[in-house]
């Protein structure tokens, strides 16, 4: 099916895939808060021990992160395709670093076995959202949405 042969949806009414895959990509982010705020094995040993200065920093950047991360996702429901394809790339850089983090993995299994399934659902959830972000009727809504945008700064 070619995107001619697509039903015409106007710019702003996004597909029910791009919907669906930016809930699965909120509830992924949430399910990594959780595990990030029960999960203290990914923290350094010098940081464990640290003065309170030392947490408000290293929390102030895990906000950041998380910011950073939520905003992604909220550009992606926005229709913008910058952050999916950013998205895409974070999610491919972890999925090659796994092998790093086996150890870590595998302790946080260690630690509760709760957890480590927590770990493994999130990235299961984050791989079926980019599938869906990049389906044909996405990826068509994502190319409709650049060029209204594109003609409605031309029209500026």
């Amino acid at each position: 099916m070619n995107v001619s042969s697509m039903p015409h949806r106007e710019p702003g009414a996004r597909p029910a895939s791009v919907g669906t895959a930016v809930k699965l990509l909120y509830a992924a982010l949430g399910l990594s808060i959780i595990s990030s705020l029960i999960d203290r094995s990914w923290i350094p040993e010098k940081i464990a021990g640290a003065r309170w200065p030392e947490w408000v920093l290293f929390g102030a950047i895990g906000l950041i992160v998380f910011g950073l991360v939520f905003l992604l996702i909220y550009m992606i429901g926005g229709g913008k395709n910058w952050a999916r394809i950013i998205y895409l790339v974070l999610y491919i850089l972890m999925i090659l670093s796994l092998p790093l983090s086996i150890k870590r993995f595998l302790q946080s299994v260690s630690n509760g076995p709760a957890l480590g399934i927590l770990n493994l659902v999130q990235v299961v959830i984050q791989g079926i959202a980019l599938w869906l972000v990049f389906q044909r009727d996405s990826s068509a809504w994502f190319k409709t949405m650049k060029q209204a945008r594109a003609d409605l700064s031309m029209h500026r």
